[in-house]
């Protein structure tokens, strides 16, 4: 039995067709579509490229579009035989996207890879080409370019390899032009709504059947640009995944290119607004209207009677959101009277039950369908107000509302809405559900099953809930008992038990002390209007720990012309922020998934990596990596997390950036107490080298005991609240109960104070030994965990470090680094200096960065 030609559909979030690289490959033909007008030398060398792939089996397809050169004698010439043809139509206006049409008709072939006839192939281009297609049968492939002046290549050149070499061509490309940032923002187009956008008829793949499916190239267009876009948003819009393949690559010949760079811009924006007509996508379509040939949401509308179909039009006709079409899917006997309307209309068309959601969604057109039954009632906002959430989060599939039933009966939760679909529902049909077209798409199989394609499409997609909005259903309805939720815990008078608690010492906070140097605190509240760069930072902070809220004010103060914090509302970038937040089991991961969007920038500023020897690995990396790759910036605290994330399977490059908090210097007017010395614990639960607390608090206890002794004044700093009952511990143990306290979670300000006066900390606390060091302060560390060690190699000073499972040699180190006191503040001068340098170098490089990008 021959195996089948075309491997099953992907289905998977959003863009995401990373998996398709994981499934075994299918065999399928391929043939090579190039459209032609004159310049024949340019072709002779695509040719002479074709003859160069690794992968044999294929055929070509040359189609002369009336030109006035010898297109025919050219491909004689080739070394291709009868693996090429040619045909020519007569030159009719513009005509490579007939041209293109005319030679996919051509052939029989399943594979379509459309080059142009100035585009000298890769000798990988074909393999890279079907390496997707071999694997899903719903992918577009968009592969790269390059750009060469070929005036003096000569075809034995391009047919021996020789000339990628000489020209030192890379076989991995990100396109140099604005799919570059377009590609990065996108995660390599794997997020988002926007992909299509990334279509070149250059150099573009995709297979036959779904080709034909959607009609092909649309010969609306008059002249160059936008035919390739607009083909690739219909396929996106059937259910595609559209790849981004920067190992196929073309050469773009640039010698006498009829239009050049500047003709094909101009081009293009003769094109926008043809685009904008057949493109519903709010990139090209910046106003809804009812004037446009493509609409943007279609409704598709299931009626069962003529009484429920003229309600459900009326209406629909009075919806605020104009931008639409109606698809009425029902018996003859509720639509046909209906029918003279459709007729006349380009907005409305009637589908006959009998051929189900299959036969109604093939009808629709919208970027967006407006699933309805015809038993619901609806405010005439809600669909805009569904639009409107969809718009705004591009990473959502769909949106929902409440219902609300008889006797002012409302239901408020996603799973109460799916049950009520599913028991009163039309085959599983929603009441009401906005969702992308592409995702009730995505998968055949389940076209002919509504129930699971819509609860399929819900299940793989982030959902806007329109919690305040609602359709109404005229049913009388008795769910089956269910668990309560948060709101029946409080209408059951527990609020108090619903409260979180939180526990404030305010009897041991200290007056706000000066600000920091460098953050100055009206510079640090200034408005959005003075700081254009809005930045969502993700960290523990507001939590009062005293180390993230160290790093987020070293952010600031690097970055003092931008708006930063957690959960800001309209952010440009989505900054990881310090502290050691990758390899997190999955808490920061989840923050950071829950607020990425297309439309951001990413950053990675100073980030930890927790050990995986430590911890194991402890959450899906690959989410991670895709992050990081496609950063404006990324940056690690110190040399051991870059080497963690290799050890975690990142291949990709990571500066040193140095703890944020290493930018901030104490206010001014400090000065150093002779023997005095802070000593800030940790209590990890047994979650340390050693697994013992306890064993650590005693050797700190006689460590503190005996610098008594000898004279030394003891400061006992808390850096987070549920450190503090500990910290009294070692002062009983101690007999140190007489020693300061200093709460240093909080007033920042303060605290360096207090370290800068210290000859000496010992800091089991990461930022403990980190604002010492910011204070040029002589430290003792206790590396509990391997983070500590990081931040002690990214400043050169891993000798201060003692692990906690060798507390034995504390008292040592103490005496040794009170004894080398002043070497080591000089040490850490330059240290600190440097790295100081370096982050000022690259905050300004950043700013510069994300204002040309953000522009």
């Amino acid at each position: 039995m021959k195996p089948p030609e075309s491997p099953p559909a992907w289905t998977g979030p959003e863009n995401d067709y990373r998996g398709i690289a994981s499934r075994e490959p299918v065999a399928a033909s391929v043939a090579v579509v190039i459209p032609v007008f004159n310049r024949a030398a340019a072709l002779s060398r695509t040719l002479a490229g074709l003859e160069a792939q690794t992968h044999r089996d294929f055929e070509v397809v040359v189609v002369d579009d009336g030109s006035e050169e010898d297109i025919a004698a050219t491909v004689e010439l080739s070394n291709l035989g009868n693996r090429i043809q040619v045909l020519r139509r007569e030159r009719d206006g513009f005509g490579a996207h007939r041209a293109r049409n005319q030679g996919a008709a051509a052939t029989s072939a399943a594979v379509l890879l459309f080059i142009d006839a100035d585009c000298i192939p890769h000798p990988d281009l074909i393999d890279r080409h079907l390496y997707w297609h071999s694997r899903a049968g719903n992918v577009v492939v968009a592969g790269t370019r390059t750009h060469l002046d070929a005036s003096d290549l000569g075809l034995g050149e391009i047919r021996d390899r020789s000339f990628i070499a000489s020209a030192d061509r890379a076989t991995f490309v990100v396109p140099a032009d604005w799919r570059g940032l377009f590609y990065r923002r996108n995660k390599q187009l794997t997020m988002g709504d926007a992909a299509f956008r990334a279509g070149v008829s250059s150099n573009l793949s995709v297979r036959r059947d779904r080709f034909n499916a959607v009609g092909g190239f649309s010969t609306v267009f008059t002249g160059w640009g936008g035919e390739d876009t607009e083909l690739t948003w219909r396929l996106w819009n059937s259910g595609m995944f559209v790849v981004a393949e920067n190992r196929a690559l073309i050469y773009h010949q640039t010698q006498d290119d009829p239009l050049g760079a500047e003709g094909r811009s101009e081009a293009r924006n003769r094109a926008l607004a043809l685009i904008a007509d057949l493109v519903p996508h709010r990139f090209y379509r910046k106003v809804a209207s009812p004037f446009h040939t493509v609409p943007k949401v279609s409704w598709l509308a299931r009626t069962e009677s003529a009484l429920e179909t003229n309600r459900l039009w009326r209406e629909l006709s009075q919806a605020t959101f104009a931008d639409s079409e109606v698809v009425l899917l029902g018996p003859k006997s509720a639509v046909e009277h209906m029918e003279s309307a459709a007729a006349s209309s380009t907005r409305l068309t009637i589908v006959d039950v009998s051929q189900g959601l299959a036969g109604g969604l093939a009808e629709t057109r919208g970027e967006l369908v407006a699933l309805i039954d015809g038993r619901s009632r609806i405010d005439r906002r809600l669909l805009a107000r569904a639009v409107a959430r969809l718009e705004r989060d591009q990473r959502a599939g769909a949106a929902r509302c409440a219902y609300r039933l008889p006797g002012n009966r409302q239901y408020r939760r996603l799973d109460d809405i799916l049950r009520l679909d599913q028991d009163l529902g039309r085959n599983g049909f929603p009441f009401f559900g906005l969702a992308r077209r592409r995702e009730l798409l995505k998968d055949p199989e389940l076209l002919a099953r509504p129930s699971e394609l819509w609860q399929a499409a819900l299940e793989r997609s982030r959902i806007e809930f329109l919690i305040n909005d609602h359709a109404g259903i005229e049913l009388e309805y008795e769910p089956e008992a269910r668990l309560p939720g948060p709101g029946d815990l409080v209408a059951a008078g527990g609020r108090e038990v619903a409260k979180a608690g939180k526990r404030v010492v305010d009897s041991l906070r200290r007056r706000p002390g000066p600000p920091l140097a460098g953050t100055d605190q009206t510079e640090l509240a200034a408005s959005p209007a003075d700081e254009p760069v809005r930045i969502n930072y993700v960290g523990f902070t507001g939590r009062d720990n005293l180390g993230d809220e160290a790093v987020l004010a070293g952010v600031r103060a690097l970055l003092p012309n931008m708006t930063i914090g957690r959960d800001l509302p309209d952010p440009d970038v989505l900054m990881v922020g310090g502290g050691t937040l990758i390899n997190g089991k999955g808490y920061y991961l989840t923050r950071v998934l829950r607020n990425d969007s297309p439309d951001l920038e990413r950053v990675l500023f100073g980030t930890g990596v927790r050990s995986p020897a430590f911890w194991g690995t402890t959450e899906d990396m690959s989410e991670w990596h895709s992050f990081i790759e496609s950063s404006l910036y990324a940056g690690v605290r110190g040399p051991d997390s870059a080497r963690y994330l290799d050890e975690l399977g990142f291949r990709g490059e990571v500066d040193i950036l140095g703890d944020p908090a290493l930018a901030l210097t104490p206010p001014p007017g400090g000065e150093r107490v002779s023997g005095r010395i802070v000593v800030c614990p940790v209590y990890t639960n047994g979650n340390l080298w050693g697994g013992d607390d306890q064993s650590v608090f005693s050797a700190m206890a006689t460590a503190v005991e005996r610098l008594r002794g000898r004279g030394h004044e003891i400061v006992f700093m808390s850096a987070f609240p549920a450190d503090d009952r500990w910290l009294i511990e070692i002062m009983r143990r101690a007999g140190a109960a007489d020693s300061a306290y200093v709460p240093g979670y909080a007033d920042l300000g303060a605290t360096m104070r207090w370290l800068e006066s210290a000859e000496l900390v010992i800091g089991e606390r990461l930022h403990a030994s980190i604002l010492a060091a910011a204070c040029t302060t002589p430290f003792v560390a206790l590396e509990y965990r391997p983070k500590i060690r990081d931040f002690a190699r990214s400043i050169g000073m891993e000798e201060q470090v003692v692990r906690t499972d060798s507390v034995h040699d504390l008292d040592d180190l103490i005496d040794q680094s009170l004894a080398r006191a002043t070497d080591i503040t000089a040490e850490l001068t330059q240290q600190v200096k440097t790295i100081r340098a370096h982050q000022r170098h690259v905050a300004k490089q950043l700013t510069a960065q994300l204002m040309a990008s953000l522009r």
